[in-house]
């Protein structure tokens, strides 16, 4: 997952904990009582930490606070484990296997640092207690196991993480292709639709003009019958790349199919959007000729609507003689608002 994800986040944080904290809570049956199930003191401080991690992680405003805190928690545990190990008389403990569970959780959810830290940190998990407490509790054979399972740690971590990012990677290739025209590499109809609705809610948020156009070319026909159709392929990508060269970085320009176009213009009152697809049409030329229809959001009516209406004034273009751009005219008071 992307160095920047905030897991700890909802929607979805329940789902995404409970696995890990499932985990952890069985480690505490592989600590057994001793006689008169009375709990150690290593095993009573591991669950008042543990109780204080998962009301921290349920109940804590991670909305309102630096990314990098979410990474404490999983941290943590590693804390609870050393408890756990204590616990159990230090030395070779069931709980050691537990040291991979903030692992995976970074390998899932967090960045190479967060990853390379807790590395580091499980190498601690074995090592200190070997330093500060030492023998008999731990021996000269827990570096040995500190050793192996920083090694476990490094292996599965990066090799988990590689998996995690590959399959985002491809995620988002797919994800770009279904809204990619194959074509021309502009966003297909799909796209249009998304953005469409995200323009039309950002132009009444800050009171902005929004124009829509619809361009279609209009010798296809021609270069289809004269060429084939891989000439006309050509045409349809090479027209939609020269008029998005003429577009601001904020427009959109979208294929539809065959050679229909739309053009989105934030921020445009009527008159600009008009001289914005005269300067299309000169992009493309005499080499392929195009009719526009555009017209202006009134701020009211639907996408739809407003899709209609530039439709109809892109069919009037063609109507009064082709290679020209024709004004819709103001929405009927009477359409339905969205």
């Amino acid at each position: 997952m992307a160095a920047d994800s905030r897991p700890l986040e909802d929607p979805g944080r329940i789902a995404r904990i409970l696995p890990f904290g499932c985990l952890m809570l069985a480690g505490f049956a592989a600590v057994p009582l001793p006689p008169g199930l009375v709990a150690t003191p290593g095993l009573l401080e591991a669950g008042a930490l543990m109780c204080l991690l998962v009301a921290t992680t349920i109940l804590a405003p991670w909305q309102r606070l630096a990314r990098w805190i979410q990474a404490v928690p999983p941290l943590a545990c590693l804390g609870v484990i050393v408890l756990l190990r204590q616990a159990e008389g230090g030395g070779s403990s069931g709980t050691d296997v537990l040291v991979l569970v903030p692992i995976l959780w970074f390998a899932l959810y967090g960045s190479r640092t967060e990853m390379a830290i807790t590395v580091a940190a499980v190498s601690l998990t074995f090592v200190g207690p070997i330093l500060i407490i030492g023998a008999p509790e731990y021996d000269a054979t827990e570096w040995e196991r500190a050793a192996l399972w920083t090694a476990a740690a490094v292996i599965m971590g990066t090799a988990v993480q590689g998996l995690v990012r590959t399959v985002l990677a491809q995620a988002d290739d797919l994800e770009s292709l279904a809204l990619t025209d194959s074509l021309t590499g502009l966003p297909n109809y799909r796209a249009w639709q998304d953005g469409l609705e995200r323009e039309m809610s950002r132009a009444v948020r800050h009171d902005e003009p929004l124009c829509l156009a619809m361009i279609d070319l209009d010798g296809l026909k021609m270069i289809n019958d004269t060429g084939g159709h891989q000439a006309g392929s050509r045409a349809i990508s090479e027209a939609g790349a020269a008029w998005a060269s003429r577009l601001r970085t904020t427009d959109w320009i979208a294929r539809f199919g065959g050679d229909e176009f739309g053009v989105l213009l934030p921020n445009t009152p009527l008159e600009v959007g008009v001289t914005v697809c005269e300067r299309l049409r000169e992009a493309t030329g005499a080499w392929a000729p195009c009719s526009v229809g555009i017209a202006a959001w009134d701020g009211a009516e639907s996408g739809e609507d407003l899709f209609r209406r530039a439709d109809r004034a892109l069919y009037a273009a063609k109507d009064a003689g082709r290679n020209r751009t024709v004004r819709a005219p103001a929405a009927s008071p009477d359409v339905v608002r969205a």
